[in-house]
């Protein structure tokens, strides 16, 4: 699976135009 998080301004806002998306348990 994967864990798709939205970007998280400096000002504490977040920005749901911007996602990060990861992949728990592997690299690279």
């Amino acid at each position: 699976g994967f864990v798709a998080r939205p970007e998280t301004q400096p000002d504490g806002t977040v920005n749901l135009m911007v996602w990060h998306c990861t992949i728990p348990g592997k690299v690279g």
